[in-house]
This record gives C-alpha cells, structure tokens and sequence, in this order.
C-alpha cells in the first residue's frame, strides 16, 4: 500500500504543480475496520493525512447531482476488476448538504477477472483437446488471460468473437495459435453462477434499505 500511495502522491504533486500531503481515500464496501486502519497507516507512511475514508459506490456518487429539485433515491452499482459494492443512497438536490447510505452490500473477490478466468479454463481445455497443450507456466496463463480479457470487453458490443493467443504452444517445431470462439450468450451461460451472486448482493443492499 505505501509504495503505491507514494507513487500516486508523486503523480497527483507533478500534475497539479503543488505538494499533496491531504487525501481522501475509497475502500470497497467490504473492507473491514482492520483494512481500513492498515491503508490509513499506509497512507500516513506516504506522507498523507487521511481526510476521509469512502465507499467506492459513495465517492461515485459525489458525482451525480440531480437535476430534479427532490429527494433521490439512487443504487450505485460498482462491478469492478476484483470487487463488487451495492450502495443505496439518498441524495438530495443540494450538492453540499451531504450523502445518505440507507443500505450496502458487497464482495471483495467478486469481480471482472473471474469472467475472465471461466474464459480461460474453457479455452484452455479446447487448446488441450485440440492440441493436447496444457498451460502450465504462470506466463501462458497470464497471457491467456490477457486475451480472455480482451475477448469478454469485445462481447459488451459484438453478438461473438475469438479468443486469440498467438504462439500459445510449440509442437513439432511449428508455433500453434490458440482460437477458441465465443458467443455473448456463451459468456452469459458459463459466468451464470457470479451474476447470480451478483444479484444476490444486490438484493441484500435493497434489503438493508427496505
């Protein structure tokens, strides 16, 4: 954590052209009091003081300003690469007056890299079938996984496409290209199980608002 705060506050001094020493930092909704006070020291280590700690879907929603002149009641919904987050929050018109949480829910191992991991074990056992090829080495399946990455992002605006792996394999001298295709339905039937406990978290966070 420290090494990576001092990186950031290095960055944010050059780009704003003044020394950062206050933040304000976001932490998954489920992050435990125990984690919170670890980044807190590591942030102090890094030359910051701490400010405040947010929620990621709460500091989202510092963003939206809502244009009718009531009360909103807003879902934040956070599907990020290695978490997911569910808040319910009460905003109302004026900017300033403040954010309401009425529920939140989440999972801190929920999150885009696992589609991409049901991406790559399917693909990798159709390599094997083909090929006879198993990924072993914590390259290829970086590698694999890079491209699995890049397929599940095609699928958000393309009904199909390929997971591409050049050079995936050497056999009999000859390099063996890896091409395994996907359907956005595909996507949508082997990755079932996480949106359904996607689904699950968000019922939990509406439950907690009633």
């Amino acid at each position: 954590y420290t090494v990576m705060l001092e990186h950031l506050v290095e960055i944010a001094s050059r780009e704003l052209g003044a020394p950062v020493s206050q933040a304000v930092l976001t932490v998954p909704v489920e992050v435990d009091e125990l984690g919170q006070r670890q980044l807190e020291l590591a942030a102090s280590k890094a030359g910051l003081d701490v400010l405040a700690l947010l929620p990621e879907p709460v500091a989202a929603a510092l963003t939206l300003v809502p244009e009718e002149q009531k009360t909103r009641i807003t879902a934040v919904v956070d599907f990020g690469g290695g978490s997911f987050d569910v808040c319910i929050l009460s905003m109302p018109p004026e900017a300033d007056s403040g954010l309401t949480v009425l529920g939140a829910a989440g999972d801190r191992w929920l999150g885009g890299a696992d589609f991409d991991r049901l991406l790559a074990d399917v693909s990798a056992e159709e390599f094997f079938r083909v090929t006879g090829h198993r990924f072993e080495t914590a390259t290829e399946d970086l590698r694999l996984l890079q491209a699995c990455e890049a397929a599940k992002r095609r699928l958000s605006t393309l009904d199909a496409t390929e997971v591409i792996l050049p050079k995936a394999a050497n056999s009999d001298g000859f390099d063996k290209t890896l091409n395994v295709p996907f359907r956005r339905n595909d996507l949508a039937l082997i990755g079932r199980k996480l949106v359904e406990s996607a689904v699950d978290i968000c019922h939990r966070a509406l439950s907690a608002a009633e």
